[in-house]
This record gives C-alpha cells, structure tokens and sequence, in this order.
C-alpha cells in the first residue's frame, strides 16, 4: 500500500493522574498500547513520533520523541510540538490510550482532508479531536490560543476550515464504540483486557 504523505504523533505527554501510572506503556496483549498504535502508523505514514514523555527504556532505539515546546500545556501543546517537527503539511494526531486503534478510519480521514485545515470524526454528537488530521496552517492560532493560557485542543478551530467526517457513514456504532474507547483509570484498563479476551 502506498503511504500516506502525511506524519503522524502519538501524544505520550500526560501525566495519567487517574490511571496512577504512566499508562502511554501500559501493556495490552504483548505489546504497550502505544507501541500497537505507532506499528499500525509506521506502515501507513511517511513519517511517525512519539511527542513528550520520557520513554527511552520502552521504545525501539530507531524510534523518534520529540520533547514537548510547551510543556503543561496538555495535548494542544503536544500538537503544536508535532506540527512544528512535521516534515509533511498534514499531520495526524492521537492519543496512546486507544487499545482497538486501527488504521481505516485514519485513511477515512485523510480522504477526507481537501483543502481543509482540520480534518476530524464526529460520531453520535462526539467529536474526536484526538485522532484527528492538521495542517500547518493551524500553528499560528494555536501558539495565540496558547500563549493566551487557554489550552482547550478545539479552542483555536473558530477561524480554521474544519471537515467533520460523520463515521457512522461507514462504521456501525459498535465499531465505534470500540475504536475510540481510551483508558483513563484502571477500571478501564480491566474492561480493555476482557474486551480483548473476548475478541
């Protein structure tokens, strides 16, 4: 398959205060979750990093971090680290709590890109800004927004061109479901692994 002409981060950065430990390593199956979710990106994307952490003792060694630019400034920071290291106008954001993450609906999304500065799902009235495309173009207002001290990840889309691609167009909502369910406490983590017992 050709790949996409686009980078691709995944956010290690946060400080997983309800889950209690680091959980951009937290292992599902064999492997961490975040290591699944950048073996799944290397083999559609140009370019792939980790942004913020510190995860050395975890990670291939040819694997790339990039230390965050704006540290406490949660994910919008992490995207504005991302877009600023980026060798491709278009970079695809997520995070590294999605244990069922797969690459079609990323590929749906870059369909779905055009002449758009942002190019995120919508499904079920939710948006889902963390696994979601952004041009370049979005840097200035980002670095406004924060340097504002408002650090919401949609705060700064009111000037930008935003395509929301409806996903229950092509996924059931189970599907869905499953795809963009994160891990936040350990609860979740157990709900995860018997997800994965269960196929």
């Amino acid at each position: 398959m050709r790949k996409i002409n686009a980078s691709a981060g995944i956010l290690i950065g946060g400080k997983s205060l309800r889950f209690g430990s680091d959980k951009a390593f937290m292992t599902l199956r064999a492997d961490p979750v975040s290591i699944h979710i950048h073996r799944i990106l290397i083999k559609i994307f140009r370019e792939v990093f980790f942004v913020g952490g510190n995860a050395e003792k975890y990670i291939p060694e040819d694997t790339v971090i990039l230390p965050d630019l704006y540290p406490e400034t949660g994910p919008l920071g992490g995207l504005a680290t991302a877009l600023a290291h980026a060798r491709y106008p278009y970079c695809f954001l997520t995070a590294c709590d999605l244990p069922f993450f797969n690459s079609g609906p990323v590929i749906k999304l870059w369909e779905n890109t055009g002449e758009y500065d942002i190019s995120v799902p919508v499904w079920n009235g939710s948006v889902e800004p963390l696994f979601a495309f952004y041009h370049r173009r979005c840097t200035g207002e980002i670095v406004q927004t924060i340097e504002a001290g408002r650090f919401m990840l949609k705060g700064f889309w009111e000037k930008l061109k935003v395509k929301k691609v409806d996903m229950l167009k092509f996924y059931t909502r189970t599907e869905l479901e499953r795809l963009f369910y994160n891990i936040n406490t350990p609860s979740d983590y157990v709900k995860a692994m018997d997800m994965v017992n269960c196929g």
